[in-house]
């Protein structure tokens, strides 16, 4: 968060960027937007019970590892251009798992409406609770940042992954960001 934060101080310090409250606070919703859509696009779990991504699309060795993490569910949908699948347009593709592109503008709009009619913010007002999607650890990201009995666990996985680098054991990366395959991933 503080390095995020830093990004969104230095942004909004360049030169020529217009230093009026209202200007930034714009500024700092769409990148809020963007951010939003994003964990929906590219950080929800791949459901348990998925039948959009099936064995055929895999080689047999990539499948029981995709398999695996499917059923463990400690797999995103960002992870799906990793296993060498016949076509890699998951991600941003809006008819793939499509309730990931409904609730995205779902809550896009409820933020928008809150910043226009200058409401008080809430995890919960702003993801709502009212779908089955998951998404990875939310619920713990959410209380780190004072969202705490927001009702995320609806929507969050109640065990998470993280990275760990499976070259040098010794070296736990909590980033979550890293490249899929120098890094695997576990189960807390």
């Amino acid at each position: 968060m503080n390095k995020l934060r830093q990004i969104l101080v230095d942004y909004l310090n360049i030169t020529g960027i217009s230093t009026s409250n209202a200007e930034k606070g714009a500024r700092v919703i769409g990148l809020a937007s963007h951010l939003l859509g994003d964990s929906f696009a590219h950080r929800t779990m791949v459901p348990k019970d998925d039948t959009l991504v099936s064995s055929d699309l895999f080689s047999k060795d990539m499948w029981e590892t995709f398999n695996w993490k499917k059923i463990h569910f400690v797999i995103e949908t960002r992870d799906l251009k990793f296993f060498d699948l016949a076509t890699t347009n998951y991600e941003d593709n809006v008819s793939f798992y499509n309730q990931r592109y409904m609730v995205t503008r779902t809550s896009v709009g409820n933020l928008l409406s809150m910043y226009g009619s200058d409401q008080a913010f809430s995890a919960r007002s702003i993801y709502g609770v009212s779908y089955d999607m998951k998404l990875n650890n939310l619920k713990a990201y959410g209380e780190s940042n004072g969202c705490v009995n927001d009702g995320l666990e609806a929507i969050s996985t109640d065990v998470y992954r993280v990275n760990r680098n499976h070259r040098e054991p010794s070296k736990y990366i909590f980033g979550n960001e890293d490249d899929f395959l120098q890094y695997s991933y576990f189960v807390c």
